[in-house]
């Protein structure tokens, strides 16, 4: 699978969740559509991975939720070997 497949089927993911749930919703609502219909299309899909906050050598429970999945290679097939960071 190359780019261009794994982009159509992100784009038309997408459109198939945008039509299903309409305009209006919270933003946690789509993410978890968007989420369940590109792992059902064969694509891992993470949401919001935790990224520590630090202050004076204290780790803060409250950090930054990245929207990104893996920082390797956020969009890989379900089947692939690769490990997420």
């Amino acid at each position: 699978m190359n780019e261009n497949d794994i982009a159509r089927i992100i784009v038309d993911s997408a459109f198939k969740v945008h039509n299903a749930l309409g305009p209006g919703l919270l933003e946690s609502v789509y993410r978890a559509a968007l989420a369940f219909e590109l792992t059902k299309r064969g694509l891992r899909a993470t949401t919001e991975q935790p990224i520590p906050a630090f202050y004076e050598d204290v780790h803060l429970e409250i950090g930054f939720r990245a929207e990104r999945g893996s920082a390797a290679d956020p969009l890989q097939p379900i089947s692939s070997t690769s490990t997420q960071v």
